[in-house]
């Protein structure tokens, strides 16, 4: 076995594996949800996990409240600041004061913040998860990674299988220093029968209204609600009863509802803003709708269909591996509000005819998508990487 390298066989280290997980915010996304759980499940005699978060002054979701895990804040919003500056040696202090096993970072500013701080305490076996397509980086950003980010980290982490080819691709890294571990989702909480017992903390929905549709996703460009509500127009036309709920925050929320306004149909939208018990509202639904332009594998997906929701999304990323069109789910073009509006009233009218293609989609989930799974194939990786150095010390 070569000590140059971390991805060969095991040895033993004794005692629990000491893991640094390094996050931008824990105000709610889906890294940020995928990490709770794993922090929440992971089993203690094995591993002892530390959460650093670099945006100090956001709410910590409910997820995040419930890692039962210590978490450490780091104003590092904004790091080319001299607060960011700060802010990011006392955090390589910190590091270098604990000496972690592993340190696994989630999403870009964690990425350099956690990756950089990592190799200079020298400390920790560099751990980058990649949860989605890179649809937002710019040539410097792919610069920095595949020649400043990339050569210090051990070990990549991605939720998909595209974004693993990417990784292989598109930044030349080694398979070998690749593994490929899907998200998990809690199939006890999400099910069709969630909302039934929490009637106060359901949505208030118009008298008759009838198909209601819903989309949970950030209000920012890449997740497509302007295609939805275009295609939103076309379903009107045959089921004038039509609810469309909007569940999330973001910066194009007025944007939004001047569109929907110019297009005629705001009064069949609802904005409901975040949803910490979006669980609560799933139930609510007659379809779920992804309608984004780029996505790895999405929560919001697999939580709709372990609650038997027929899910229309749009042929990206790890979709057409989760979804098999017409059986568990439904599959649309992206970026094509008539592609969408065409598998929408499929899937409604399917619902109408009688054809509910929800069972065999939680059925997907349970099978595929489990938290157990998510657990043991990131503990099972740390201390593979952990025990091959440890062989070679």
């Amino acid at each position: 076995m070569s000590c140059g390298r971390i991805d060969s066989a095991p040895g033993k280290r004794p005692g629990p594996i000491k893991v640094c997980y390094v996050i931008d915010s824990l105000s709610g996304g889906g890294a940020e949800t995928q990490l709770a759980v794993l922090v929440k499940n992971i089993d203690r005699d094995r591993i002892t996990p530390t959460v650093c978060c670099l945006t100090a002054l956001e709410p910590v979701s409910r997820p995040a409240e419930e890692m039962q895990a210590p978490i450490t804040f780091f104003q590092m919003d904004n790091l080319f600041t001299g607060t960011g500056l700060r802010e990011w040696l006392r955090f390589t202090r910190f590091l270098r004061q604990n000496q972690f096993d592993v340190v696994h970072t989630y999403l870009f500013t964690a990425d350099i913040a956690g990756l950089l701080g990592s190799f200079f305490a020298r400390t920790g076996i560099r751990i980058s998860s990649r949860r989605d397509l890179g649809f937002w980086r710019k040539p410097h950003h792919r610069w920095f990674y595949r020649y400043i980010l990339n050569p210090i980290t051990h070990h990549f982490i991605p939720n998909a299988a595209e974004t693993a080819k990417q990784l292989i691709a598109g930044e030349k890294v080694l398979a070998a220093r690749i593994t490929t571990i899907v998200n998990g989702i809690d199939t006890g909480k999400f099910n069709s029968a969630t909302g039934d017992s929490h009637a106060k903390d359901r949505v208030q929905l118009p008298k008759g209204a009838y198909p209601v549709l819903g989309i949970v996703a950030s209000l920012t460009a890449v997740k497509g609600h302007r295609h939805l509500l275009e295609a939103m127009r076309t379903v009107l036309m045959r089921y004038p009863g039509a609810l469309l709920l909007i569940i999330g925050s973001g910066s194009l929320k007025e944007n939004l509802r001047m569109y929907a306004a110019e297009l005629g149909i705001a009064s069949a939208v609802k904005f409901l803003g975040y949803q910490s018990g979006v669980h609560r509202i799933y139930p609510q639904l007659d379809l779920l709708v992804s309608a984004s332009l780029s996505e790895a594998t999405s929560n919001t997906i697999l939580e709709g269909m372990a609650c038997e929701l027929p899910v229309v999304a749009t042929r990206v990323g790890a979709n057409p591996q989760l979804i098999t069109s017409g059986e568990n789910g439904y599959l649309c073009e992206p970026g094509s509000s008539a592609s969408l509006a065409e598998q929408l009233l499929v899937a409604l009218d399917d619902l109408g005819d009688g054809k509910n293609v929800g069972p065999a989609a939680r059925l997907t989930v349970t099978r595929n998508y489990s938290i157990p799974g998510l657990v043991l194939k990131t503990t099972g990786l740390y201390e593979r990487l952990v025990g091959a150095r440890v062989a070679c010390e």
